[in-house]
């Protein structure tokens, strides 16, 4: 049997329900909301619920940061974020929203075609969630919306309860950057409207705090840079976020929002640069394939005699670390040329996430069949140079105008705090390992952009203009979608050749048929 491939060494320890200071049922006093963010190239296959439910969470943090509790602004002394000290931290609960961004998420007929034929990819995803994430009273989590864009999709799940009582409104917006507009490649982007306390103290009055999740699946290839720039460009130009139906707007206890807060929320965004990608109101994180890679050209034969490998010493010409050198998105973001004003959610202290050469089996190995820690050797395919093509970044408050001297993340600011970073164990039928982030966001009145800072903040002067045929061009790439999702269901669906072949047969017989009333006559 075919092992999974492990790499615990850089990945952070999975937390079960029964660890010491992790709880599923209590709270901690925190005024804004938690977040985790899940990221996975699924190679056209159904998750598996057996592997990744075992998995989901194993990039959570065991705790936050104490002063996130009293929402006093962090800096690097407090140990706030990323590394924060466990003398002045508090128990990790599960996260109020959990985002989980899927690339390639099923074959294109499916994909394309939308509807029921990815209800059982969702369902696997949902299903791995709740396997983790379930009491004695039902399932923990909610799903909040579930889009998609061609083969690329967003789930967005929230904590049932307190948290689900939180959420005012949801937004989706989708542009396809695949050939013709479709979406092979593409982005979609779920914004939510929530409502919390400004402060952790009781009787404190609500005001609206907006996350933005958006998933990503940017052009492939070694030598694609200019494509995958381009990509990015073309999404922060034609995604605009719109409301969906009224029966998918939620109020405290779920139902329908009123025509009058419908009105509302639409003086609100009385312009429609208000629901763009770049704004001042959102905090916003992004999570996808956005296929970056380690050299611009493919690798001969021998070159994968070179390719990283599980050693310790980082001094080793075989350690990852010499490869994170020539990554063309840290490479790209220093020369403002793609992912303007981002930041990555950390540090990348693991392997790259691509390609992995295995072969993994659907069934749930038993403990002892899963490869130990130490494992001696990383299964690389051969023609692909080993990359972190799969990444989280969020925008900062505020946004910089200039690009920063290296993406890494500045110390964190109050508004969004990235609390960790890591890799998933390798799944069954992909090559791509999974990643994750957590996050804590802050009540949105940072967000609110000073006019005496607007000058400075990116968010307020967007990188790229707004296309003032965006509705157009995507309406025209869907319905192009949906031919090439139907002719592909036809020909490479077990139903849709049955369809095909049946309608033949009956046209065929039918044509028999006039013929020989023909002939008697």
């Amino acid at each position: 049997m075919s092992k999974v491939v492990s790499v615990s060494a850089a990945t952070p320890a999975p937390i079960a329900t029964a660890a010491p200071g992790f709880s599923s049922t209590g709270s901690v006093p925190l005024p804004g909301l938690t977040a985790y963010v899940l990221t996975f190239n699924c190679a056209r296959n159904p998750v598996s619920p057996a592997h990744l439910s075992r998995n989901f969470f194993v990039a959570l943090p065991a705790s936050i940061p104490a002063d996130l509790a009293a929402h006093r602004p962090a800096s690097s002394a407090s140990g706030s974020g990323l590394g924060a000290s466990a003398s002045n931290s508090l128990p990790l609960l599960l996260p109020d929203l959990v985002a989980v961004s899927l690339q390639e998420i099923a074959p294109i007929a499916a994909a394309f075609l939308g509807g029921r034929h990815l209800k059982p990819y969702y369902d696997a995803v949902g299903t791995s969630l709740h396997e983790f994430a379930r009491t004695e009273d039902g399932e923990l989590y909610e799903l909040l919306a579930a889009h998609n864009v061609g083969m690329t999709a967003l789930l967005v799940f929230v904590r049932a309860g307190a948290a689900a009582a939180k959420v005012r409104w949801v937004q989706t917006a989708e542009v396809g950057v695949g050939l013709w507009g479709m979406g092979n490649k593409g982005a979609i982007g779920v914004r939510i409207g929530c409502s919390v306390a400004a402060t952790a103290d009781e009787g404190v009055d609500e005001e609206e705090t907006q996350i933005t999740f958006l998933a990503a699946h940017m052009a492939p290839m070694e030598n694609g840079i200019a494509r995958r720039n381009e990509d990015w460009a073309n999404i922060a130009r034609n995604l605009v976020f719109v409301d969906p139906d009224a029966d998918a707007r939620r109020t405290d206890d779920g139902a329908s929002l009123s025509e009058s807060a419908q009105a509302r929320h639409r003086r609100q965004l009385s312009a429609e640069k208000s629901s763009r990608l770049y704004n001042t109101t959102s905090h916003v994180v992004v999570a996808g394939d956005l296929n970056y890679r380690t050299a611009s050209h493919s690798p001969s034969p021998s070159d994968y005699r070179t390719y990283p490998q599980p050693v310790k010493s980082a001094d080793d010409p075989a350690h990852f670390s010499h490869w994170l050198v020539r990554d063309q998105l840290r490479r790209e973001m220093r020369a403002g040329h793609t992912m303007q004003g981002f930041v990555e959610a950390g540090p990348i202290e693991w392997p790259p996430t691509y390609k992995w050469k295995t072969e993994l089996e659907e069934e749930s190995p038993s403990e002892e069949e899963l490869p130990d820690a130490g494992e001696d050797h990383w299964p690389w395919a051969k023609h692909r140079y080993p990359s972190w093509c799969d990444r989280i970044l969020y925008l900062p408050f505020p946004a910089p105008l200039s690009a920063p001297s290296e993406p890494e993340p500045a110390p964190a600011p109050s508004a969004s705090v990235p609390l960790s970073y890591g890799p998933l164990p390798l799944q069954p039928g992909s090559d791509h390992l999974p990643v994750a982030a957590s996050f804590y966001f802050a009540p949105s009145a940072p967000l609110q952009t000073a006019a005496a800072a607007a000058d400075a903040d990116l968010r307020a002067h967007p990188p790229f203009p707004l296309a003032p045929d965006w509705r157009a061009r995507r309406a025209a790439a869907r319905r192009r979608e949906l031919v090439v999702g139907a002719l592909a269901w036809l020909a490479m669906t077990r139903d849709g050749v049955a369809v095909l072949l049946g309608t033949v047969v009956g046209a065929v017989g039918v044509a028999w048929a006039v013929g020989w009333l023909v002939g008697e006559r």
